[in-house]
């Protein structure tokens, strides 16, 4: 029965080439203006029903300890990536993206907070200091101290070898807005 219907269309086709070619130019016409639309979800509520509990508890779960959604930028040094020009670069790259709309927070080695005891006192403060890269008065030498200190940093915001760094941009919970992740990546692919 299959094979008839299929058979009746295909000679159609053969023998009516100029309506079939109308009727398809007619509803693309007709369904182009709906592509306009059309929007990819990347969120979990693309797999699940409203309806489902488990999405009830996990929205609860991000409103409390936020969510996991991302957006890594990876800058690679030819030799060391410890130096002032490198610094002042990723400095700039950090503030522009956390300028991005649905960004909540971006994390790099130049605003990663550093805590260190002297003595008999805690000393807190960013690996790199923004005033001392301004002023050019950075000790790299310490920088380094502190990051090979710091056993969470490598592979995390640098590279064991100081060649390669991170800058991690969190992305708005879903509970907060929905995050169009199309238009953040176009943002940062345009600061970059």
């Amino acid at each position: 029965m299959l094979n008839n219907y299929r058979n009746l269309i295909i000679n159609y086709i053969i023998s009516y080439p100029k309506k079939v070619l109308a009727l398809f130019a007619a509803m693309l016409i007709i369904c182009t203006p709906g592509l306009l639309y059309v929007k990819a979800n990347f969120t979990y509520k693309s797999w699940y029903s409203d309806k489902d509990p488990n999405v009830a508890d996990f929205q609860n779960f991000e409103k409390k300890f936020g969510n996991d959604d991302n957006a890594v930028i990876v800058v690679r040094s030819k030799n060391d990536s410890v130096n002032d020009d490198f610094a002042k670069m990723i400095s700039l790259l950090t503030e522009e993206v956390w300028q991005v709309d649905e960004i909540l927070r971006v994390d790099s080695l130049n605003n990663f907070i550093y805590s260190e005891g002297v003595g008999e006192e805690i000393q807190i403060s960013p690996i790199i200091d923004d005033y001392e890269l301004e002023n050019g008065s950075i000790n790299f030498d310490n920088v380094k101290r502190k990051i090979n200190n710091e056993k969470i940093l490598e592979n995390y915001l640098i590279s064991r070898d100081h060649r390669t760094q991170l800058v991690i941009a969190r992305v708005v919970p879903e509970v907060v807005k929905i995050p169009d992740h199309s238009k953040i990546t176009n943002d940062i692919k345009k600061i970059i």
